[in-house]
């Protein structure tokens, strides 16, 4: 009977508990970074232009909604400013600079909430205009802005939406002409996500592994790696055990002296790929990873000391 009982208890805990962990485990490594996580977006109004619809009216505020739900349906993770606003305790105000904006998400990549780090950064503004006519006016709408890596702040192209017109009563005001374009809100993020979503798929690779969204990405991240107190040798060999590493496509030596080296090095992995192919080169040169060197990783930002006294 307590034969029975004990291979009953087993095969539940390999039927129930096996699966359980292991989808944990799946969990615990998805986010920024991860292979198997989906592209983190961030998407902000650019309002700067007098002439452009501002980010605190109604009209922006559901186009910037209907967007959000139109990229979450095509499979890519939206960070909300709103949220990075409250988390980092800072003020959205209307009519920012472009460089502000990416300010921002510079802010939230170097936060320590894993929840408002992106990797790419969508910055777009709307422009509604209306035209009468003898016996009527029509509103015309436009679309354009930029994509940015913002990880490295790189500019990653950009992209326009055709003019789009609609019919408006003769006597149309200004705040007719935003009812009109409110109502063409989910048209208008619809056509605003295909565009963003074209220009993210052509951005990321066919494998899997580069840690850049659903897929991988050829979207490439330049790492500055300082080496302390390590002996030519152990550069080189350490700089050699990097290249061979899957995602590698160039590195260069940015400064050198008796003590200290610095290296530019260029991948598509993502950083937790990068930080294991590190800890792993240290391990290789025979490092005690505890006591012999001191690792730290921050951003893109790689500083490893050599503690071994040689």
């Amino acid at each position: 009977m307590n034969y029975l009982r004990s291979l009953v208890l087993v095969i539940f805990s390999i039927v129930f508990v096996f699966p359980i962990t292991n989808c944990a485990a799946d969990i615990a490594v998805g986010g920024i970074g991860s292979s198997n996580a989906p592209t983190r977006v961030l998407v902000m109004g650019e309002d700067s232009n007098p002439l452009s619809v501002s980010r605190g009216d109604n009209v922006f505020k559901r186009v910037l909604g209907e967007l959000k739900n139109s990229m979450l349906r095509k499979g890519y993770t939206m960070v909300d400013e709103e949220m990075i606003a409250a988390t980092l305790d800072w003020e959205i105000t209307d009519r920012r600079p472009k460089t502000e904006l990416i300010q921002v998400a510079k802010m939230a990549n170097e936060s320590d909430d894993a929840n408002l780090r992106t990797r790419v950064m969508a910055i777009f503004s709307i422009y509604a205009t209306k035209k009468g006519l003898s016996f009527t006016q029509k509103v015309t709408t436009r679309l354009e802005g930029e994509l940015y890596d913002s990880v490295t702040n790189k500019f990653l192209g950009s992209f326009e939406l055709p003019k789009a017109t609609y019919p408006a009563p003769k006597d149309c005001n200004d705040v007719c002409m935003n009812e009109v374009v409110g109502e063409k809100a989910r048209e208008i993020a619809t056509s605003l996500g295909d565009v963003l979503a074209k220009k993210l798929k052509l951005m990321e690779a066919a494998s899997t592994g580069s840690g850049f969204g659903a897929g991988s990405s050829n979207l490439k991240t330049t790492y500055t790696i300082t080496l302390k107190h390590f002996s030519t040798k152990q550069s080189f060999l350490f700089m050699k055990g990097l290249k061979n590493a899957p995602g590698y496509s160039s590195h260069e030596t940015m400064s050198k002296t008796s003590a200290v080296r610095k290296y530019s090095y260029e991948s598509t992995s993502s950083t937790s790929d990068i930080e294991e192919r590190v800890l792993e080169n240290l391990m290789e040169l025979e490092f005690d990873l505890d006591k012999d060197v001191d690792v730290n990783i921050t951003g893109t930002k790689i500083i490893l000391e050599n503690l071994r006294m040689e």
